[in-house]
């Protein structure tokens, strides 16, 4: 199978698992020994973040991949997973309410 087979593939599981169209950045990529041999696949999930995907690698067949993806898919309930983007704020000394006196 040729990778953009995997991949076709891949967003056929992801349809069957969460009944949703995946729109997001896919990548399937050969895991390579010395020889330059192909020994097994890494899936690259885009999601709502390019810079830190999901990652799932497995050694074996096409096959092997396949079900292995399925079995995490399935397990990882993705379709309920929120993302959310953070920021901290540094706390300037100077607005600390002091008229209380428990707080020191």
């Amino acid at each position: 199978m040729t990778n953009q087979e995997l991949e076709a593939a891949v967003l056929s599981i992801i349809e069957k698992a969460y009944e949703a169209k995946y729109i997001g950045r896919i990548k399937i990529k050969d895991i390579l020994d010395c020889s330059g041999k192909t020994i097994g696949y890494k899936l690259v999930l885009g999601l709502n973040n390019n810079e830190r995907p999901l990652t799932m690698q497995i050694e074996g067949t096409p096959e092997q991949f396949l079900k292995y993806v399925e079995k995490e898919l399935r397990s990882r309930h993705l379709h309920y997973t929120a993302f959310y983007k953070g920021y901290q704020v540094p706390i300037d000394d100077g607005c600390i309410d002091t008229s209380c006196s428990c707080k020191k």
